[in-house]
């Protein structure tokens, strides 16, 4: 009975030790797989963009439209346009401070991968859109509305368009680039998808961003034109 226990209890401990085994090599082949994944998904793609005469064209643009702002007196507004006019260009304001210091507008690198999209994306979608597009609307056409000014503003239609599809686009680029995060076995198919994703996924945010800044700068020249003749 004695030799009967002995044995379980040798049995016991080498199934415990093969099993022990069998987990650390599991856990290392793992870790090994994630860390030659990590390095495929941080592969990047040329920062073609950048030296573009769009980019560069959008950048002047965001300092020609502060300076313009900032120059207009209220000196000829009308009393009951006065809140309009303090409060968009307060929002005016802003909305360039934001798109001047982002992380789009201030990039000074060759290359981009998917953290950097991740975090463009993000930008855009979690804070710029909303400083400007849909605080400088709503303080344009509620202040007409309460204020029942006779100003000429027909852009709400519009600016919520270009809100929706940059929303859209956006949760879709933050899907993807989070599920090309997730683990998986490699394969070459897999790293010409990879590629083939980056590439893709960049020239939608600069599409996105250049959307932005278009919308931005008709809100910036209707504020113009309205309070600046």
């Amino acid at each position: 009975m004695k030799e009967i226990k002995e044995m379980i209890s040798e049995f016991s401990s080498l199934f415990a030790d093969s099993l022990c085994i069998i987990c650390i090599f599991l856990s290392g082949f793992l870790i090994l797989i994630n860390i030659y994944h990590y390095q495929e998904i941080s592969y990047k793609i040329n920062n073609e963009y950048i030296n573009s005469e769009e980019y560069k064209a959008n950048k002047n643009n965001i300092m020609i439209l502060k300076e313009k702002i900032n120059n207009i007196s209220d000196n000829k507004v009308s009393q009951s346009d006065y809140f309009i006019f303090s409060q968009t260009k307060i929002k005016l304001n802003a909305c360039l401070e934001a798109l001047e210091n982002s992380s789009f507008y201030t990039m000074n690198i060759d290359k981009v991968g998917l953290l950097d999209l991740y975090n463009f994306n993000n930008e855009l979608t979690n804070n710029l859109q909303y400083k400007c597009l849909f605080e400088i609307d709503y303080t344009i056409s509620s202040g007409i509305e309460e204020y029942n000014s006779s100003l000429d503003y027909d852009l709400t239609e519009e600016v919520e368009n270009v809100r929706n599809d940059i929303m859209f686009y956006g949760d879709y680029l933050k899907n993807q680039l989070l599920a090309n995060g997730s683990y998986y076995y490699s394969t070459e198919n897999s790293k010409v998808s990879i590629y083939n994703d980056t590439l893709s996924y960049y020239n939608l945010i600069t599409h996105n961003y250049n959307k932005l800044a278009n919308e931005t700068d008709k809100l910036a020249n209707w504020f113009l034109e309205e309070f600046g003749r």
